[in-house]
C-alpha cells in the first residue's frame, strides 16, 4: 500500500542540523508517525541504522512499508512505545555500545487529528468515541470517554489539577543541550 499523505515536520530543519548525523552509525526516531523524521535522517547518511517506533499502527503501517523498501535493512521499525527502547534494541546496541542520536517528536499529527473516529478531534462532527489513546488497539488504557463518564465532579477536577503540577514550561526553559551517552546493561 502506496502511502499518498505528504508530511513535513515542523523545525525538520533545524532538528535534522542539532542531530549531527554526518558520522552517526545507531540513530534512533521514537516517534514515527509518518516518517517524516526518519525518512530525512536517512537521506542525511547512508551508513547509518535508524530504530524508529509509534505505538500507532494504524497511520505508521503504509509508510514504514516505503521506508523498508527504500532503506531495506538500514530502517527498522517497532509498533511499541519508545519506553521499551533498551528492551526492544539491547542487542543491535551492545555492538556499538552506544547510540549517536535520539529524536523524539511528542504530538499528534494531522491525520490522527482529521479522523474523527479515532477519537482525538474535539470537533463538532466528530462522530467516534472519543478515544485519544495512540494504540486504540490495545487494553492497557481506558477509552478518554469511559474515565470522563466514570469519575463524579470533584474527581475530575482532581485529576486535571494532579495532572498539571508538573512545571513543563520551566523544565524546557531550564534544559541545555549536552551530549548524553547511553550505557545499556
Amino acid at each position: 500500500m502506496k502511502s499518498t499523505f505528504t508530511h513535513i515536520p515542523v523545525l525538520l530543519k533545524e532538528v535534522i542540523e542539532n542531530m549531527n548525523l554526518k558520522n552517526s552509525k545507531i540513530v534512533i526516531d521514537c516517534t514515527f508517525g509518518i516518517g517524516g523524521y526518519s525518512k530525512k535522517i536517512l537521506e542525511e547518511n547512508e551508513n547509518l541504522k535508524l530504530f524508529s517506533f509509534d505505538l500507532d499502527s494504524k497511520i505508521s503501517k503504509p509508510y514504514v512499508i516505503n521506508l523498508q523498501n527504500e532503506f531495506k535493512n538500514r530502517f527498522h521499525f517497532k509498533n511499541e512505545n519508545f519506553k521499551n527502547i533498551d528492551l526492544i534494541i539491547k542487542e543491535e546496541i551492545e555492538k556499538e555500545n552506544f547510540v549517536d542520536s535520539i529524536c523524539y517528536d511528542l504530538g499528534l499529527n494531522s491525520i490522527q487529528l482529521s479522523e474523527s473516529k479515532r477519537g482525538f478531534s474535539f470537533k463538532e462532527e466528530n462522530n467516534g468515541p472519543l478515544d485519544m489513546r495512540m494504540n486504540s488497539n490495545s487494553n492497557e488504557f481506558p477509552l478518554a470517554s469511559d474515565v470522563l463518564n466514570s469519575l463524579n465532579h470533584y474527581e475530575l477536577i482532581d485529576m486535571f489539577k494532579d495532572g498539571l503540577k508538573f512545571n513543563f514550561f520551566e523544565e524546557i526553559k531550564n534544559f541545555k543541550k549536552k551530549e548524553v551517552k547511553i550505557k545499556w546493561q
